[in-house]
């Protein structure tokens, strides 16, 4: 059972306080409740702008666009997310390197490029997909010489 309230009127309040109140009261197995300001995930356009921004690194560069995108998580995305304190990113990276302090490189590598696999831009609000689009297009342009339109001229 999950469920997702965002309260941005009195109406929306009261849902909420009637759904907590239907809630059972059991010791054994309690319910967990998160509230935390809202932070609208990222939006159709710049989802839209991203897949267009993959695809020209891969026509400039000659790799698919599955291995850009794989690139860019490890290069920025990871980044991003370790800073937000993502929970699900921080816990498995810190998996990762308990393997590594035991000294099971190989098991460590094998999660780290699983943890890469798992990462995803729709994990991030409107404001860290447009440091994600910055940060892609700055590399581009500075690392590997592909100019990509700016966020105002795209989309």
């Amino acid at each position: 059972m999950s469920r997702t309230v965002i309260l941005r009127n009195e109406l929306n309040r009261d849902f909420a306080i009637s759904q907590i109140r239907q809630l059972p009261l059991d010791p054994k197995k309690p319910v967990e409740i998160i509230m935390r300001a809202y932070k609208k995930k990222r939006s159709l356009p710049q989802n839209s702008r991203y897949h267009k921004l993959v695809a020209m690194i891969s026509d400039e560069t000659g790799y698919s666009v599955d291995d850009v995108k794989r690139m860019l998580k490890e290069k920025f995305l990871f980044g991003i997310l370790m800073a937000a304190k993502h929970e699900e990113t921080t816990e498995k990276y810190q998996a990762v390197m308990a393997l590594r302090d035991a000294g099971m490189q190989k098991a460590a590598a094998m999660f780290l490029n699983d943890l890469y696999d798992r990462i995803s831009s729709t994990w991030l609000n409107t404001a860290q997909m447009a440091d994600y689009q910055t940060k892609i297009e700055t590399w581009a342009r500075e690392e590997i010489g592909v100019s990509l339109p700016y966020q105002e001229d795209a989309a």
